[in-house]
């Protein structure tokens, strides 16, 4: 009976152990890589929080639209 439950429990173990080195390889696999795709990053809508407010949209606007002031022609 003892047998029994120490391979049940050998076997427990070995598959987590297997699922730990999938996730800490997935990790680095994301970290060292993917990360760096922006099609990645769009699936899993990462570039969410790099979006500006409206108010920096008006300002970027606003700034393209200034032409350059020419100073007065002194006679």
């Amino acid at each position: 009976m003892t047998d029994l439950i120490l391979s049940f429990v050998i076997f427990v173990g070995s598959i987590l152990f297997v699922i730990l080195l999938i996730f800490l390889g997935w990790y680095c696999v994301w970290k060292f890589f993917l990360c760096r795709f922006r099609l990645v990053r769009e699936l899993f809508r990462l570039n969410e929080q790099r979006q500006q407010s409206p108010d920096n949209i008006n300002t970027r606007i606003r700034n393209r639209s200034v032409t350059k002031v020419r100073p007065p022609k002194i006679d």
